[in-house]
Parts: C-alpha cells; sequence; structure tokens
C-alpha cells in the first residue's frame, strides 16, 4: 500500500533526525546540495556556535527548530550534517544527534572511502591496489593456441646483390612511393581457386509446346478431303424456337432475377 511504503520511508535511527534546510541556510552553512556536499563527500561538520545563533536570530523560522533542544544538549563543538542524496529518511539532510552517532557515521567504509587521506585515531589510511592473483587455466588456452598458429607454410626470400655494387658510390634522391604502384603488375596465382557454393538462376513457367504431324498412307483411291460449312436453322425455325414456351422456361431458371 502506498501508506505504509510511505511510512516505511520515514522511518530513521534514534541518533539522527532528517531535516529540510532551505537554500538560503544551504548557502549560510556552505552546504548546498551537490556543490559544497555531494554523493561521493556528502559529509559536513557545522560549528554549534553558529548553529545555536542562527535559532536565535531567527527563532522557528529557522532549519534547525525542530532538533533546538538536541542541539542546546549537544556536548561537543562541532555536529555532523550529512546529505542523503537518496532519501534514504526522507529528506535531504540529516543531523547527528550524538557525538556517538558521528563517529559511528564517520567511520563507516562508505566515509573511509570518501575520505582516503584523512587521519582516523593514531593511523593513516592508505589505500593499496589490489595484488595480482595466479592464472588458473579452465581450458582456454587450448583454443589461443589453435588460433595463433599458422595455418600456411612459411615464405622464404633471398636477397642477392651484384659484386660490382660492392663499395660502390650511392647517391641518395627524392622518390614518391606512389610511382611504385604501377610497377607492381597484376598475375594469376595458380593457388587460389574460388569454389562455387551458391549460383543464381531463374526459373519461368512457360505452356508446354508441342509439334505434331500426320502423314497418310498413298494409296488408292487417292486421299480426298472434303470441306463443309455448319448447318443452321431457317429464319423461320429461329422465329419459332424464340416463340417457344420451352424456351422461355430455360431463360428463366438460367438468368438472374
Amino acid at each position: 500500500m502506498p501508506g505504509a511504503e510511505a511510512e516505511e520511508a520515514t522511518v530513521h535511527p534514534d541518533y539522527i533526525f532528517p531535516l529540510v534546510l532551505t537554500s538560503a541556510t544551504q548557502e549560510l552553512f556552505g552546504c548546498r546540495a551537490d556543490e559544497d556536499l555531494t554523493e561521493a563527500s556528502p559529509y559536513k561538520l557545522l560549528n554549534k556556535e553558529d548553529v545555536v545563533q542562527d535559532m536565535k536570530t531567527r527563532a522557528a523560522v529557522s532549519d534547525f527548530s525542530p532538533v533546538k533542544q538536541f542541539v542546546l544538549d549537544y556536548p561537543d563543538d562541532e555536529i555532523l550534517l550529512v546529505f542523503d542524496r537518496e532519501f534514504t529518511y526522507g529528506q535531504s539532510f540529516y543531523l547527528a544527534l550524538t557525538p556517538e552517532a558521528k563517529e559511528r557515521i564517520l567511520h563507516t567504509p562508505q566515509a573511509v572511502e570518501a575520505q582516503p587521506g584523512e587521519v582516523q585515531g593514531q593511523e593513516e589510511l592508505v589505500v593499496k591496489s589490489p595484488e595480482p592473483q595466479a592464472w588458473i587455466p579452465l581450458g582456454s588456452e587450448l583454443e589461443i593456441e589453435d588460433s595463433t598458429k599458422f595455418s600456411r607454410d612459411k615464405l622464404r626470400y633471398r636477397v642477392s646483390r651484384a659484386r660490382r655494387d660492392f663499395g660502390a658510390p650511392v647517391s641518395f634522391s627524392d622518390h614518391v612511393a606512389v610511382d611504385d604502384i604501377h610497377k607492381c603488375v597484376s598475375f594469376k596465382d595458380e593457388k587460389f581457386t574460388i569454389k562455387l557454393m551458391e549460383k543464381e538462376c531463374e526459373v519461368q513457367a512457360i505452356p508446354i509446346l508441342s509439334n505434331s504431324s500426320a502423314q497418310t498412307q498413298w494409296e488408292y483411291p487417292k486421299n480426298m478431303c472434303t470441306q463443309y460449312e455448319p448447318r443452321g436453322f431457317s429464319m423461320e425455325e429461329k422465329e419459332n424456337y424464340r416463340q417457344s414456351e420451352k424456351l422461355r422456361k430455360f431463360m428463366n431458371t438460367v438468368a438472374p432475377r
């Protein structure tokens, strides 16, 4: 439930008190959020006399008025203010109410990591880099060896020079490397072959065509052919069929309504 979550977010330990500090208060005490205090360095020690003077000057308007009695009863001269950027206890700041709470917060691993150069007690914290660990092979070295092996024969070159050129004077001059490109004549490498793995082809469907012929035997009587014209109805017969009852019924059954 939303109410339960809000109530759980405002629960805080007894030795701290969440505070809402206005921009004027932050400017006055040098604890501006994300400027003077950041997530990496969220701690600020406030002078107790300055806090008491602020409560006397601004009275109930002072942001420290909710913890007035705790500040007056505080035994040390400096009070710890912590910038809570993640709103862990419901507000952007919280105040340590006791010296024990101040020491406990300053000696947390987060505080030690944020301030590695400060002196804690009698010892100075020294940041040490982790020592390298021994590599434990798990089988990947076999894949590395296979990938680094030469898969083709090594090439051997023999460079020779005419005897008359030994000890001869040498003259150097400027040379353009682009000119050497034209001297490298292309040639066909007989060892290099490309195996055809896939070929692009097209298929088109066409009607089947066929040619046929017939040849009859040339016997007596000779082959003959007859040409005829289709037989049709006369005009009188056409008119009789057009007026017939049978045709009318047929047309009524097959024609759409």
